[in-house]
């Protein structure tokens, strides 16, 4: 837009809905200006109102986000979303013809040119504002040089008021000096004074911090010492009881082998008993069945004799 200042009211305006601007810069006859946005292209408007040409920025990822032209209307700066400046040779005749400076690490939010085009003034996303020199990259505007007459004219009385008050100044200026060095030299003593007692109290508190890792490093090592005796003791009373009952199974085992034993022996006499018994039974079972066989027989002779001795 194009504002009449003492009118309050809009005379112009080239509004583009798919940019917004980021950056201005007016020709010297105020009659062009020169937009860059977030479309990526230079944008030439005639009087604020018809955009009379496009020029885009190359590469692709590089974005312009302010732009400026030296008063001379013979270069253009261009800043940069990668924190360099370009200067372009006005009017541009090529998008890549441009010389590029390296200078912020962020974004480049603003850049002027001063009035005689002695400096370029940019400042970044990191927080730099850079005094660029643009007689080195050959944009300063030459100018002859006003000369500059050495005399004054000036009255008696008011040389000598001004001389008058000069060294009345520079006598305050010598007072405030002495004041100033007095008071840093107060300064100095109170802030070494408050060094020295601060040492003090480090060192103190140092020796404190050393005598107390002394007592708890003895206490450790009492402590160690104590639960090396303690876990001697408990291994020795362990390996005795493992000794102990080692032992005493050693001996119960030999107990219960003797009776073993002893159960073994009584039961082989058991079983030879058994096995006498049994063949004394059955030999004298054979006895008797021999006797009574023979009995049998007898018995039977004698009844058969008695069979033939009878008559029928």
């Amino acid at each position: 837009y194009e504002w009449e200042v003492s009118t309050s009211k809009r005379l112009h305006e080239a509004v583009l809905k798919a940019c917004g601007y980021t950056g201005l810069g007016l020709t010297p006859d105020s009659k062009t200006v020169y937009a860059v946005g977030t479309d990526r292209k230079i944008k030439e408007i005639f009087e604020a109102q018809q955009i009379v040409r496009e020029v885009s920025i190359t590469p692709d990822d590089v974005q312009p986000t302010a732009i400026a032209l030296s008063h001379t209307g013979k270069s253009l700066l261009v800043g940069t979303s990668k924190g360099t400046v370009r200067s372009y040779s006005f009017p541009i005749s090529k998008p890549d013809d441009y010389t590029e400076y390296i200078g912020h690490v962020g974004m480049v939010n603003r850049l002027r040119v001063t009035y005689q085009d002695e400096y370029a003034v940019t400042i970044g996303d990191d927080g730099i504002v850079i005094l660029w020199t643009l007689q080195e990259v050959g944009i300063a505007k030459k100018e002859k040089e006003t000369i500059y007459a050495e005399e004054i004219l000036i009255t008696k009385t008011d040389l000598e008021e001004k001389n008058a008050l000069i060294r009345e100044l520079k006598q305050r200026v010598s007072e405030l000096r002495e004041e100033n060095d007095y008071q840093l030299k107060l300064k100095e003593m109170n802030y070494a004074e408050r060094i020295r007692d601060l040492t003090d109290k480090f060192m103190q508190e140092m020796e404190n911090l050393k005598t107390k890792h002394t007592v708890v490093t003895g206490e450790k090592e009492k402590e160690a010492s104590r639960h090396a005796e303690q876990l001697h003791d408990l291994t020795e009373k362990q390996l005795k009881e493992l000794q102990d009952l080692e032992s005493s199974n050693n001996q119960k085992l030999m107990l219960e082998y003797e009776k073993y034993q002893d159960l073994q022996a009584k039961t082989q006499k058991t079983q030879e008993d058994y096995e006498r018994q049994l063949t004394e039974l059955e030999n004298r079972k054979e006895e008797e069945v021999s006797q009574q066989r023979l009995q049998f027989t007898a018995q039977l002779e004698r009844i058969k004799n008695e069979l033939i001795l009878t008559p029928f």
